[in-house]
């Protein structure tokens, strides 16, 4: 249900504005991805900065043997990839496997990866657009600060689909469902 909100605020010169604002949802999960393509975690609540929520898809992965970063959607050997979970403690990532959580730094987790995808893979801090670093990865695509799925959205595709439980807001890697 719709409701409709009015904010005020002083504008520069300091004369009153006001301005109506909908709420047309609530939102019912967040989410935060700290290594692209894998597996994330469920937040009770986040801030949201410039550059969306703070910690999310900072790390990628790549294929040591040629060099690409992961894409399950487009290549087979990296789907199994969303079945590992990372997570953020402090400013790094952590992967978890077997019940116990690696610094995604380490040479274990990327050992521990390579065994889970049966290839040699790394682990790596994403770089920003239009930057260069040592040791860092550039994202496959530029991405959106915040991605935005709907309930209604998810709904109207399972309702399309032989098998409505294959549609998880997971599938879809959101940071917020609404």
């Amino acid at each position: 249900m719709a409701r409709a909100h009015a904010r005020q605020w002083l504008d520069e010169g300091g004369m009153a504005r006001r301005r109506t604002m909908t709420a047309f949802g609530r939102i019912t999960e967040i989410w935060r991805y700290p290594i692209s393509s894998m597996g994330g975690e469920r937040l009770d609540g986040t801030e949201l900065a410039q550059g969306g929520i703070p910690g999310d898809r900072i790390w990628g992965i790549i294929d040591r043997r040629d060099g690409t970063v992961a894409a399950p959607e487009k290549r087979k050997h990296w789907r199994p990839l969303p079945n590992l979970v990372a997570r953020l403690k402090g400013d790094r990532p952590e992967i978890g496997l077997n019940g116990s959580w690696i610094d995604a730094g380490s040479t274990l987790a990327g050992e521990l990866v390579s065994a889970f995808l049966d290839f040699p893979a790394a682990l790596h801090p994403h770089v920003r657009f239009g930057s260069e670093a040592q040791d860092h990865i550039a994202p496959r695509y530029q991405r959106a600060d915040i991605h935005i799925v709907t309930s209604a959205s998810m709904n109207r595709l399972a309702g399309l689909l032989e098998d409505p439980s294959q549609v998880d807001s997971r599938r879809f890697r959101p940071n917020v469902v609404i």
